[in-house]
């Protein structure tokens, strides 16, 4: 049995208005949860961080807040240190981000690399799985801006 060609486009045309539906949602539900001010807001903390950081003697490669499609409310510090400790200067960048006041903080990176050695350290960090840990270790994040309390 033979159907006829317009129950079968009807069909199609609706099949498409869903997909394009469902992958338009999935697209907006990818892009940033901040706004172009507060993600400027937040590079601007991120580069005090790494201001910071380089009076320490360290040379600042990458000092990033994103947040789009790739990164979802990240920081990424990447750092060039002169015969140094690279665990201990990751823990001290560590702890310079986990302090700040960059909103929101879903994941973290910091990668640090001895000029003399080539030895490297690096920690990634996801908040929701290390949050406790991290609060444990160095303290609560600084409420944020204009809260109450």
């Amino acid at each position: 049995m033979d159907l006829p060609d317009a129950p079968l486009n009807f069909v199609r045309a609706v099949l498409l208005a869903v997909v394009v539906t469902v992958v338009g949602a999935g697209a907006a539900a990818c892009g940033p949860g901040t706004t172009p001010t507060e993600q400027a807001d937040n590079q601007e903390i991120v580069e005090g961080i790494a201001a910071g950081l380089a009076d320490d003697g360290l040379t600042v490669e990458t000092a990033a807040f994103r947040d789009d499609a790739e990164n979802d409310a990240k920081v990424y510090l990447f750092l060039r240190c002169h015969d140094c400790r690279e665990d201990q200067v990751v823990h001290r960048a560590v702890r310079a981000v986990w302090t700040s006041t960059v909103r929101p903080l879903h994941t973290f990176s910091v990668r640090v690399v001895d000029t003399v050695d080539l030895e490297q350290a690096r920690r990634d960090v996801v908040v929701a799985a290390e949050e406790s840990e991290l609060t444990e270790e160095l303290g609560s994040r600084p409420a944020p801006t204009g809260a109450a309390g």
